[in-house]
């Protein structure tokens, strides 16, 4: 009855007209909170996303050792965030994503060719296999190495990417793999030296260093009796530098082992034909000191050619990658 009294002299459209403005006026207040509210879910998403990446940062590193990094690597989860690996145009990335927001947090990647396509040499080079026949189970150790000229007096890296051998032996075409590669000319360097990481080879020599320098190489398991006398075997790679002016040639050679070479970094592999870091044998370079004793004729030499005779060398220019 008090409402009733109080809204006397009010006719029935003023007073639904007050009570729309009222319900505007509230419908203004909860859009007003509902905005803030995903303003502020917005932004803690980004800062989620922000702090995630580069927490994971880490993490993906330790996950590119083991998996040695395919290219794109699947999703992986840091602390119940999704993130993602990739390497683009000489950086690693990784990409988190939190809610309705995503951050990426990068570094410099030495290790990955940028543009390949029009900034690097495409080169090949073929040899033939002696007649020694290659028994199934035995292993192919392809290995190569270079001289370079022009390096100067700067910090210099060489890559060598997408390579690989191609052969065909009992019309079967084969297709092995090879590591890729970065050999670091370093004027601090007082010796050579090489390990395999991550499914790279990764090299380390003065820049004075003289001679043939590896660069790279690869156990073949052979699946098949292979025949000897194997015709046009050739050897593809990329090859770029990060320094104009760059000139190198290079050969490669297989030789036959009757142990496993699958542990690149546990055969010795000699890293240059002279003296290296912690190895004064004398041996040639790429030789696998740690499993000598386990070499038979065939692939591309005999006798005591432990890293096999090598091809005709081939001369080539390694542009400038793109940016230096």
């Amino acid at each position: 009855m008090e409402l009733l009294h109080r809204l006397k002299g009010f006719t029935v459209a003023s007073v639904l007209i007050a009570l729309s403005i009222l319900a505007a006026l509230s419908a203004s207040v909860l859009v007003t909170v509902a905005t803030n509210q995903s303003t502020r879910t917005n932004q803690l998403h980004t800062d989620q996303a922000f702090y995630s990446s580069q927490a994971a940062f880490e993490f993906a590193m330790q996950q590119i050792n083991v998996d040695g990094n395919p290219n794109p690597i699947p999703t992986r989860y840091f602390m119940g965030q999704p993130f993602d690996i990739s390497r683009t145009c000489s950086k690693i990335n990784v990409t988190t994503t939190a809610g309705t927001a995503t951050s990426t947090f990068s570094i410099g990647d030495p290790g990955q060719l940028c543009a390949v396509s029009g900034s690097a040499t495409v080169t090949s080079n073929s040899i033939d296999f002696t007649g020694q026949s290659i028994p199934k189970d035995d292993w192919i150790w392809f290995n190569s190495s270079f001289t370079v000229s022009g390096l100067g007096q700067t910090l210099t890296h060489v890559y060598v990417e997408t390579a690989n051998v191609l052969f065909t032996a009992n019309s079967v075409n084969y297709n092995v793999v090879v590591p890729s590669a970065i050999i670091t000319f370093d004027p601090d360097a007082t010796c050579v030296s090489t390990e395999y990481i991550a499914n790279q080879w990764r090299t380390t020599v003065p820049i004075a260093q003289s001679g043939n320098i590896l660069l790279s190489g690869v156990g073949f398991l052979v699946p098949a009796n292979l025949p000897g006398s194997l015709r046009n075997v050739t050897w593809n790679a990329v090859i770029a530098a990060d320094k104009p002016g760059i000139s190198f040639t290079w050969q490669w050679g297989a030789a036959i082992y009757t142990t496993s070479l699958s542990n690149l970094n546990g055969i010795g592999v000699k890293a240059s034909d002279s003296n290296t870091c912690n190895d004064n044998s004398g041996y040639n370079v790429a030789t696998p000191e740690n499993v000598i004793s386990y070499h038979v004729n065939g692939g591309t030499g005999s006798g005591n050619s432990y890293n096999g005779e090598r091809s005709g060398t081939t001369g080539s220019i390694a542009p400038c990658l793109s940016g230096c």
